[in-house]
């Protein structure tokens, strides 16, 4: 598709609408709560319940999700992202309810449970970012049916009215291509530079003088043509506070083509293409004359995710290990699988289009115990555009010694002493040797032994240690009194400590002016193009500080604590 001209547009006197929200993001933390949980939809209105709907506005990626949850009782985002899983086919659930009786009025959806689907879900994964993202897109774009399109349905972030939906299925409605009009107009922007505000009103010209029948075909059936109802009889309009049922319809009006297609393209803006992140919106301040409201989105810019996603050029994530046991992921579009295998061994420092994660050693011991054969240098190798530095592999073979397979029984005894049938069929759990049983409630063992007249003694060891037990008792856990040893002379070491500073550059031009620099300087510290760091030591601070000093007339820089 040629390059477009659009008019550029001022928006100081608009109000400007950013999404906040990461779609894709949010799509994955849905995921992984669904299939976590067993979670049993709404008796009446099928949705997702209050509680259920707490827990996943704290994973999602604004937090606004969870002052909209506790006000409202619902999330008009939460609600949106649900449908979409269910149309990736992550999960499955009913969406046609029973009516329980001859009183119903609205249909019910009794022990409605979500279903999730961990082949579909893993084989998305298993996809590139672009194809996901087509999938995505795929989704959203190729729903077909007359009343759930830009004209009728409010999507979760639009502000603008609608049409009346009263005869959505007849007449003109019937015969419209909603996906094949939604892909022109997205293969359209994506000819628009990301970054400028365009007019919203020079669009719909364009596409007026250009493809006026994009949305409602140029040849309709004759049986519409027969009755009369012309092109646009599918849309009224009415005056803002006039009396209800005083409307008009637009089919006779000479600028019917701004106020149907134009509306539909006013809508579209701020529907699949806003939630995607691909557009900003401005709206004008203006009250509303008409309903549904005309002119009233004035602006739009679109972003590089559009573009990317359109030229089909979406990477794959950029990941880099620091010394310092960071791992820092870029990566314009969520990617779900690289960091689900991060998060199990580090912990999350920030997370968005830069998302830094730390190593936890911790985390890494609990992995290594779980999965014997987990290579977690080989791991992060495997995801890193770099070679993983020396002293983080060093540290994570100090952390794989560590990591002995075990498990903790929480609630449970350790009993020493043979065991009759009886008592091993009722308390028994795991025999860990002939005389030794990990036993379920040791208390209630202890009254039944005393009834079967066996004296056992009863030991309650603090968490701190194992208690200490009487001289008559024998135990394999009892701690021996042995005579003190002289303490030995300990030699004395001094261990030399280097500490590195990293200075991230925040773009290729003002770390390509600092590098320059350096080399002419004739001095050599250790660089990154990649990543655009420059790591030094605290003897190189006067070369660094003295090359940023040299660049004040070009650049103003600071540099801030992280």
């Amino acid at each position: 598709m040629p390059m477009i001209k659009l008019k550029k547009t001022d928006v100081e006197n608009l109000k400007v609408f950013v999404n906040t929200y990461d779609l894709r993001r949010d799509l994955h933390a849905l995921a992984r709560y669904v299939s976590c949980n067993e979670i049993k939809r709404a008796h009446r209105d099928n949705s997702l319940p209050k509680a259920h709907l707490k827990r996943i506005a704290k994973m999602m990626s604004d937090n606004s999700l969870i002052r909209d949850v506790n006000e409202e009782g619902y999330s008009a985002w939460i609600a949106f992202v649900d449908r979409l899983s269910l149309k990736l086919h992550f999960v499955d659930y009913r969406t046609k309810g029973t009516y329980m009786g001859y009183s119903s009025h609205t249909e019910s959806y009794p022990d409605n449970y979500i279903v999730f689907s961990d082949k579909t879900y893993d084989n998305f994964l298993n996809h590139s970012l672009q194809k996901q993202e087509e999938e995505i897109l795929k989704a959203l774009v190729t729903n077909a049916a007359p009343c759930r399109n830009e004209f009728f349905v409010r999507a979760p972030l639009s502000i603008l009215d609608k049409f009346d939906y009263s005869g959505c299925a007849t007449g003109t409605m019937k015969h419209i291509a909603f996906p094949k009009a939604r892909t022109y107009l997205l293969k359209l922007i994506a000819n628009c530079r990301p970054g400028v505000w365009y007019s919203t009103a020079s669009l719909i010209e364009y596409i007026e003088n250009n493809n006026p029948f994009f949305l409602i075909p140029e040849k309709l059936p004759s049986k519409i043509v027969e009755h009369k109802k012309g092109r646009y009889h599918n849309f009224s309009e009415r005056k803002v506070g006039g009396a209800w049922g005083e409307s008009w319809g637009v089919g006779n009006l000479e600028d019917r083509f701004l106020r149907v297609e134009g509306r539909f393209i006013e809508r579209f803006l701020e529907g699949i293409t806003l939630n995607m992140g691909y557009v900003d919106v401005a709206y004008s301040n203006e009250k509303d004359e008409v309903i549904p409201s005309i002119n009233k989105l004035r602006a739009f810019r679109v972003t590089d995710r559009l573009l990317c996603a359109m030229n089909k050029s979406i990477k794959e994530p950029e990941i880099t290990v620091l010394p310092n046991y960071e791992i820092h992921v870029n990566s314009m579009f969520y990617p779900a699988k690289a960091l689900d295998r991060l998060f199990d061994l580090c912990n999350i420092v920030t997370e968005d289009v830069h998302t830094v994660l730390k190593l936890a050693k911790k985390k890494v011991i609990e992995q290594l115990a779980v999965n014997e054969r987990l290579d977690v240098n080989g791991l992060l190798k495997g995801l890193s555009v770099h070679d993983i530095p020396v002293n983080v592999k060093k540290e994570i073979a100090a952390w794989a010694e560590h990591a002995d397979n075990f498990t903790v029984y929480q609630g449970f005894g350790l009993l020493e002493g043979n065991m009759d049938k009886d008592s091993a069929e009722q308390f028994a759990s795991v025999a860990l040797a002939p005389d030794v049983n990990i036993v379920r409630d040791p208390q209630k063992l202890y009254k039944h032994l005393e009834k079967a007249g066996k004296i056992p003694i009863y030991v309650n060891h603090p968490n701190s240690g194992l208690k200490s037990l009487p001289d008559n008792v024998q135990s394999r856990f009892a701690r021996k009194n042995k005579p003190k040893k002289s303490a030995k002379k300990r030699k004395q070491f001094t261990l030399k400590r280097t500490i590195h500073t990293i200075l991230e550059f925040p773009d290729k031009q003002i770390y390509e002016a600092f590098t320059t620099a350096l080399l002419n300087n004739g001095s050599v510290l250790n660089t990154n193009n990649q990543t655009k760091t420059v790591s030094f030591t605290k003897k190189d601070e006067k070369i660094v500080m003295g090359i940023l000093n040299s660049l004040k007339k070009k650049y103003s820089t600071v540099i801030k604590e992280t």
